[in-house]
């Protein structure tokens, strides 16, 4: 196994994981993850790690730059809109604290482009 892949499944594995960690905490409704908020973007996540992980595995490494721009390009998506939501919520705003899975999802997409621009041992 390349160094590649090995890159390119841990950003698999680690934006899979990152849907499910919490991703902003909230007084009385406790921690919610990117599948729980009910956000169909959390889907599109989980997809796109199931496909960069089969990419990995048979060491398909340029595609990865596409996976993994997408899944930022999602993510980013998803923060920016969430951050419009707790802006509008007036004195409760400073109640609802976001959480470290936003670093686990950043950090799988950014795994995945490395993956992708790395260059490989010649042979």
């Amino acid at each position: 196994m390349t160094h590649r892949q090995t890159l390119g499944i841990l950003g698999a594995a680690a934006l899979a994981a990152g849907v499910f960690m919490p991703i902003v905490a909230a007084p009385v409704l406790g921690d919610w993850n990117y599948y729980r908020d009910g956000h169909p973007e959390a889907l599109v996540v989980l997809a796109l790690a199931g496909i960069s992980l089969v990419l990995g595995l048979l060491g398909l490494h340029f595609p990865l730059l596409l996976t993994g721009l997408l899944a930022l390009g999602t993510i980013g998506y998803t923060y920016f809109n969430l951050r419009q939501r707790i802006e509008g919520l007036g004195l409760l705003e400073e109640a609802v604290q976001l959480r470290w899975g936003w670093s686990v999802l950043l950090a799988g997409g950014a795994l995945l482009l490395l993956a992708a621009v790395v260059p490989g041992r010649r042979r």
